[in-house]
């Protein structure tokens, strides 16, 4: 982007600093009004471990701020000149987000939402990019029984096209990248106050493959009540739709009316069971003359089941075949597409479920019946939650095992009901000790889970400005008793440790556990919290970009005078700034050493990674938690050993940049080790044997800044003499030096008996706040939850059919 670039009435303006920085002019009658771009006329391409979408051609376009996903697909698909008769459009875009993320598809009014709000602001546009995929045209074969439909694999039968929506390539893709934190910079929100310049967005997008562990052969085998035999067995059926004959043996009388299932859907008729007994199934066409025919008995001494009669000739018309076909029932088609739900993925919906039977099978589904099939898939691909609640303390002790200087906790309450867990790995905290700077972010996030509750995190940034997890935690809610737990189980693994620093959003629980259990310990907050308390609360008032940059200013003369600023534009904006505490939220107030931390919330960022894991039961999201710690583990110490400078890469560009803007000081040296340096605006005095400056910024980031650099030209030193060792690559490749284990298939566990007797823990619903005392169904929930209860009565009633272990209720409102 070039100064004085105007165009569609916005404006790029180049500052003193060097950032740019973003005026939109106001435009009337257009308030209500989000423009964006749509590219179109490309595709996604697959590049190494990276997607690239290749466009043609792009327009601006404007909506309502209230537009739904019906009404803005319309105009899209007009657009690009799509007929809905013969092709079908998909809309994607890429979220802002300091971890680069996958492509978000647009599928409903909530993710219309989400992408006209993050279009509303100019520092977080993104483009809307649209795929036309042709429609495929199923035509069913009609001749009979000799249809070849039944001679595919049963993979292919529910395998989806191989576009962008819910094709088999794509169900798996998850958010396991471990991409720099800071290579969101293509669509960079603020920059690093005058270090950091925006460069132009490039014509095309970039985001690198995720693809999920979850379910892996190296995964957890959670147990289900599978009523179709072994796993392998299943499939062995399942994956050989072929016709019967006399004499074929089927390990159970299920597999075999399975079997029979495929038949049908594949040949395009129907049958019903006339008799079924342990040792008899007997099934005949549901045309009453028709003289197709099973006859199957048990074996002795065993549960398989041999054909001994068969009469495969169809005598019925084709009057006979309803297109909402019996045998398609939600078990048969759950165990045909599970394999989509194997990974973190949720984008195969029933809708999706409803399509694919219908172009392959030529069956229609109902909506209900494809939403049940999609459960029971669910639940053979992931186990039950019940079943995954009962497992974790085995799969604790295995993870303690495998992984040396492990720790985990399990906390129940005296009915041996689960209260909060907590996970750190050894890796993570010998690497966080030693090689990651002493700045800890901590965030919770909801799970989506059947029993909810809430996904805790602590995290930092490693000296690539990547993210380096160090504990995860599950609890109730955000409360002041699980923040507490929380902390104390994190003082347990980091004691005291210098220079120590805590931050996170405006959460008083967490204040109030961090100085409880970390008293010599700091705590600030996010300035982008602040930001967007701020924008919501004077929504008419634009100081929005002048906040940041007083966030980020290192001396105390700067932010006074854009405190000044602020007060110019509306005093109130500056009044409520002052009264959250400049001192947790500004740089130069800061009393300890934030580092560069200051703009983004990197838990948050892990929380994006992990938004389709919140979905899976407890002991599946912490195995997806490990296997993600191990891939990054593995991958950015390899990328450490491939680095060329003594620098991270990370490191290197910030002292590039630095020194570049550094070469027209003039330096005037004061002695061997202290320079005054004139830069034309507030000039700095620099020690560099104390590694300090009066600009502050050499002491905070523990970074040379320009002054400092163009002392160290002058005397023609190595400024990499002058970096902490966290930027190092070696310390890098340190904090990455140990690898992550997995904790092997279930059936080799070897659990002490001890630990076997937890087996028996239970959950309960995390409810934590429940206030109506008085009516029925508080005085039920009082009985099962140990938790404090504060729950807002419109929620009660509106969990009135459910129990807190998911069972159903016939309960009713007083």
């Amino acid at each position: 982007m070039k100064a004085g670039l105007k165009q569609n009435n916005i404006e790029a303006q180049k500052t003193t600093s060097g950032s740019f920085k973003i005026k939109t002019e106001s435009l009337v009658g257009c308030m209500d009004k989000v423009r964006f771009v749509v590219l179109y006329g490309g595709e996604w391409i697959k590049s190494g471990e990276k997607f690239k979408y290749k466009y043609g051609m792009s327009k601006i376009i404007s909506v309502s701020r209230e537009t739904s996903y019906e009404s803005l697909h319309d105009i899209v698909s007009r657009l690009v000149e799509a007929n809905p008769n013969e092709s079908s459009i998909k809309m994607k875009f890429i979220f802002n987000s300091p971890e680069v993320l996958a492509p978000f598809e647009v599928v409903n009014d909530d993710d219309v939402q989400v992408f006209l709000c993050e279009n509303s602001d100019v520092n977080t546009r993104t483009s809307l990019c649209v795929t036309v995929e042709r429609k495929r045209r199923i035509i069913p074969n009609t001749q009979g029984p000799d249809n070849e439909l039944v001679n595919e694999d049963i993979a292919n039968v529910f395998e989806s096209d191989n576009g962008n929506g819910v094709g088999l390539d794509n169900i798996h893709e998850s958010l396991l990248s471990p991409n720099d934190f800071q290579n969101v910079d293509v669509f960079s929100i603020g920059v690093d106050n005058d270090d950091e310049a925006r460069d132009s967005r490039p014509s095309t997008l970039e985001v690198p493959s995720r693809r999920s562990r979850v379910g892996s052969s190296q995964g957890i085998g959670i147990k289900s009540s599978r009523i179709h035999g072994s796993y392998t067995s299943l499939e062995s059926v399942v994956n050989n739709v072929k016709e019967v004959g006399v004499g074929d043996l089927f390990p159970s009388k299920e597999e075999l009316h399975m079997k029979m299932q495929l038949l049908a859907i594949g040949n395009y008729f129907q049958f019903k069971v006339k008799k079924s007994t342990k040792t008899l199934l007997v099934m005949s066409c549901i045309v009453e003359d028709c003289k197709w025919r099973v006859r199957a008995t048990k074996l002795n001494d065993c549960e398989s089941f041999r054909i001994r009669k068969y009469s495969p000739d169809h005598t019925c018309s084709l009057d006979a075949l309803h297109f909402d076909h019996r045998q398609a029932s939600s078990k048969l088609i759950g165990h045909c597409i599970k394999s989509k739900f194997e990974g973190t993925s949720q984008c195969y919906r029933p809708n999706d479920i409803i399509d694919d039977v219908k172009k392959q099978c030529g069956t229609t589904l109902g909506y209900n019946k494809a939403w049940r099939a999609r459960k029971v898939a669910l639940g053979l691909a992931r186990g039950s939650p019940e079943d995954s609640f009962t497992i974790l303390p085995s799969y604790c002790h295995m993870l303690e095992l495998k992984n040396l200087g492990t720790v985990t906790f399990i906390d129940t309450d005296t009915l041996n009901r689960f209260k909060y867990f907590f996970m750190a790995l050894g890796p993570s905290i010998e690497g966080f000790k030693s090689c990651i700077r002493p700045v800890v972010a901590v965030d919770g996030t909801f799970l989506k889970c059947k029993h909810q509750g809430t996904l805790f995190i602590a995290t930092s940034l490693d000296g690539n400005n990547q993210v380096y997890p160090l504990a995860f935690g599950i609890g109730d809610s955000e409360n002041d008793q699980s923040w507490h737990w929380f902390f104390t189980k994190l003082h347990g693994l980091i004691d005291e440790m210098d220079d120590l620093v805590f931050i996170s959003d405006r959460n008083s629980s967490i204040a109030k556990a961090a100085a409880g259990v970390f008293p010599n310990s700091l705590h600030g907050i996010y300035m982008y919290h602040l930001g967007q308390n701020m924008k919501a609360k004077f929504k008419g008032v634009k100081v929005h970009d002048i906040f940041y940059k007083c966030s980020k200013a290192y001396r105390v003369i700067e932010f006074n005078q854009i405190m000044a600023q602020i007060r110019g534009t509306d005093a109130s904006v500056a009044q409520y700034l002052i009264e959250a505490d400049p001192t947790k939220w500004a740089r130069s107030h800061f009393d300890g050493r934030r580092y560069c931390i200051m703009t983004t919330s990197i838990a948050e960022c892990l929380n994006g990674i992990l938004k389709d894991a919140r979905e899976l039961p407890i002991t599946k999201l912490v195995e997806h938690i490990r296997g993600l710690l191990q891939k990054w583990f593995w991958e950015r110490r390899e990328a450490a050993a491939k680095m060329s400078t003594p620098m991270t890469k990370w490191a290197e560009k910030k002292l590039r940049r630095r020194s570049n803007k550094s070469r027209c000081y003039r330096v005037h040296p004061i002695n061997l080790y202290e320079h005054h340096v004139i830069d034309g605006y507030l000039n700095g005095f620099v020690n560099l044997i104390e590694k300090t400056c009066s600009c502050r910024k050499f002491q905070l980031d523990q970074l040379p800044c320009r002054h400092a650099l163009a002392a160290c030209n002058l005397r023609r030193s190595s400024c990499y003499d002058y970096c902490s060792h966290y930027y190092h690559k070696e310390t890098l490749a340190t904090a990455y030096g140990s690898s992550i284990y997995p904790v092997g298939p279930m059936e080799e566990w070897d659990v002490p008996d001890d630990i076997e007797s937890l087996d028996g823990l239970t959950m309960y619903q995390m409810l934590s706040k429940l206030d109506d005392k008085n009516s029925a169904i508080t005085l039920f929930l009082l009985r099962h939850i140990s938790t404090p209860l504060n729950y807002p009565r419109r929620h009660i009633f509106s969990m009135l059919n459910f129990g807190p272990f998911g069972e159903k209720l016939n309960l009713v409102k007083q």
